[in-house]
């Protein structure tokens, strides 16, 4: 954090969804190595680059049709900050494709959910 130009802060107690989705909103852009980190980045049709920690998130992050970084070991300051500064210059851009992406599996969602309450009536 010290040797970032903007100012910077660190949650060091975890906070309720709604609170980490206030304060998500106000990023120009999202590093995720963790699932609910992309998810909820998507959800703000923020976006966000991949860090691929886990297979789930490589996979949504992909599915989103946003940039995978590479692993954590891969990782450097270096190639962390020119990949959020690409997605800052295209965040118009992305902001929009991922607000059609998120409708789309949103209503992907509903229809698998209608199928399980229909399986579950059967």
């Amino acid at each position: 954090m010290a040797h970032m130009r903007s100012e910077a802060y660190l949650l060091n107690e975890p906070v309720q969804p709604r609170v980490f989705m206030g304060l998500l909103a106000r990023a120009q852009a999202v590093a995720a190595m963790r699932l609910h980190a992309a998810i909820l980045a998507a959800a703000l049709h923020l976006p966000a680059l991949g860090i691929a920690y886990d297979p789930k998130v490589e996979g949504v992050v992909t599915d989103l049709g946003l940039p995978i970084l590479g692993q954590p070991g891969e990782l450097t300051a270096e190639r962390l900050a020119e990949g959020l500064g690409e997605l800052i210059l295209r965040r118009e851009e992305l902001g929009n494709a991922l607000r059609n992406r998120v409708a789309e599996l949103q209503a992907l969602a509903e229809e698998n959910a209608t199928l399980a309450v229909s399986l579950l009536r059967g």
